[in-house]
């Protein structure tokens, strides 16, 4: 099976281009722009990860196991992390001001996220998210 990574790479440099004229071009840095920030490198570490599995794959014989593993991990974490930074991107932008509700929705987004990524990280063992033979 080859896998075609050219919108893959197009996304990581958009969204790295993104994040790094995003970054340079503020003056004062608010939360909601430090999360926006965020999600743009996210997303590229995400793509980049994303990019390496899928040649690491594409030459199964030659990639040891445990480098495959460790690529897939990462790209699947960041994944999830993206999401999570999504959230609370989207969370800021509804509600601007400060409330009590407002944090207990961000505190509650880190269960699914820590549940997540323990799945991500268990997975050479258990299985769950993929594997490789």
């Amino acid at each position: 099976m080859t896998f075609n990574v050219t919108a893959e790479c197009i996304a990581m440099y958009l969204s790295l281009i993104i994040g790094i004229s995003v970054s340079l071009s503020i003056a004062k840095w608010t939360y909601e722009k430090r999360v926006f920030v965020a999600c743009a490198f996210s997303i590229s570490l995400s793509s980049c990860f994303n990019i390496f599995s899928a040649v690491f794959i594409n030459n199964y014989g030659s990639v040891p196991v445990w480098l495959n593993y460790t690529v897939t991990m990462l790209y699947f974490a960041f994944l999830f992390i993206t999401l999570a930074i999504f959230y609370m991107f989207f969370l800021h932008i509804i509600e601007r001001e400060d409330s009590a509700w407002k944090k207990r929705y961000t505190k509650a987004m880190l269960i699914p996220l820590y549940a997540s990524l323990a799945v991500v990280f268990t997975t050479p063992l258990t299985k769950l998210l993929f594997s490789f033979d």
